[in-house]
């Protein structure tokens, strides 16, 4: 029982010590609580021989981590964690997606997911939460298809 407890205590411990380093907030979209539920993510994943160790962790909202898997992303992932890059914001994805739709025209969602390389959650996100995107309609498959305001 006591070895149980140690690990349970010292896995809170760990996941807290990287949610403060990160100042509760997710580094793959800036997004941060309350308003998303955080989680704590391997930058390298176990599968491929990531550690459980504070360097390895980072903080990402659910919709960032469930997009990952366990597939490896370091590309947004801070090169070192304690000394990390500004996290993206929510503002600078709207302004790519805006500058996407007015220069090829209306999209879906998954489609600015892909153009943008992107999770289709933050994007839906996005253009749910900025007055100039419009919803212009459904699209194949039942999707909406998202413009800008004339």
């Amino acid at each position: 029982m006591g070895t149980v407890s140690r690990y349970i205590n010292g896995y809170y411990a760990l996941r807290y010590e990287v949610l403060e380093r990160d100042k509760f907030t997710c580094q793959y979209c800036g997004a941060s609580a309350p308003s998303v539920i955080l989680e704590i993510d391997h930058v390298v994943p176990v599968v491929h021989g990531g550690a459980d160790v504070a360097e390895n962790l980072v903080t990402t909202c659910s919709a960032c981590n469930k997009g990952k898997g366990d597939r490896l992303r370091l590309i947004d992932a801070p090169k070192h964690p304690t000394r990390r890059r500004p996290p993206r914001r929510l503002e600078t994805l709207a302004e790519s997606l805006y500058k996407e739709i007015a220069a090829n025209g209306p999209r879906s969602a998954p489609d600015l997911a892909k153009i943008l390389d992107r999770h289709r959650s933050a994007v839906s996100r996005a253009v749910n939460n900025d007055t100039r995107f419009v919803k212009q309609g459904l699209g194949a498959g039942g999707t909406v298809i998202f413009g800008i305001h004339p």
